[in-house]
């Protein structure tokens, strides 16, 4: 879709003839909408964190939340967050090796990331720095990008 100014607002473009042009969409929701805030849906649910109706806490203490085998090597995923935040460090979406966001300020963010995936597994982990807070969203979807040449 373009507006009058014919710059790409949506998941179609018009490129010149002869030229290529990459358009850029998002494949399927990837975490659960209905039960990433529960506990049993991560492999390891840290005790400095607890289930809050709908959102996760963070009490203060350093913790992991991690879940295994949810990263595609190579690929990259746009992560909207949103977080509230008294005190510490936020750390995640990533791979246990290469930060995607830290932050210690309350918000919405919308972030692209790719993985390293490094050994041991290609696990998405979100962990606390003395963070006090809570994650009041979370949503990850696959970047795809296709070139097209007119």
């Amino acid at each position: 879709m373009l507006n009058s100014a014919n710059k790409l607002i949506g998941i179609f473009s018009v490129a010149v003839p002869g030229e290529t042009r990459i358009v850029r969409g998002l494949g399927p929701e990837l975490v659960d909408q209905f039960n990433w805030f529960n506990a049993t849906w991560w492999n390891i649910f840290n005790a400095n964190w607890s289930e809050g109706g709908g959102w996760l806490i963070s009490n203060g203490n350093n913790g992991n939340l991690s879940r295994d085998n949810f990263w595609v090597l190579g690929q990259k995923y746009e992560i909207r967050v949103q977080i509230t935040a008294v005190a510490g460090l936020f750390y995640g979406p990533y791979d246990g090796f290469v930060n995607g966001l830290v932050t210690g300020v309350a918000g919405w963010y919308v972030y692209e990331y790719t993985p390293s995936l490094l050994p041991p597994t290609p696990s998405l982990y979100i962990s606390s720095a003395l963070f006090n807070g809570t994650l009041r969203a979370l949503s990850i979807k696959s970047v795809l990008l296709n070139d097209v040449d007119d």
